[in-house]
């Protein structure tokens, strides 16, 4: 039984590839006769023919083509939680809420006689 869930899983993997669209980028190579390939003998032969073959357009995607692609979805909200504020961040915006509160002498007064309203009872 083990072995028929696995030949399956192979078969259906080999089902989905499907064949490629253009020749492969260097299926003309042999490599067992690699004497017989042509030699660029110079780096400008060999950046004159690398800029050639640049320009030319190709049937597959590459790298960057893959990138813009996922660019140019739209994002959707899942509705994961939103990352939280630092630590630091939050403790540094109290500390100047409280100074704020004590350089108010209005405030500190209110505070005192127990009549001050926080913006939660509002």
């Amino acid at each position: 039984m083990c072995v028929f869930v696995v030949l399956f899983k192979i078969v259906a993997a080999l089902c989905r590839r499907a064949a490629p669209l253009g020749p492969l980028p260097n299926e003309d190579i042999h490599l067992k006769d690699v004497e017989s390939l042509d030699k660029y003998r110079s780096y400008t032969r060999y950046l004159k023919t690398a800029e050639e073959a640049n320009k030319k357009t190709v049937w597959w995607k590459t790298y960057r083509q893959y990138l813009k692609q996922e660019k140019d979805l739209e994002l959707v909200d899942i509705g994961l939680p939103h990352r939280r504020p630092s630590r630091i961040k939050q403790l540094k915006e109290r500390m100047r809420l409280m100074k704020e509160s004590q350089s108010n002498p209005e405030l500190e007064k209110a505070m005192r006689h127990h009549t001050c309203m926080s913006p939660a009872h509002f």
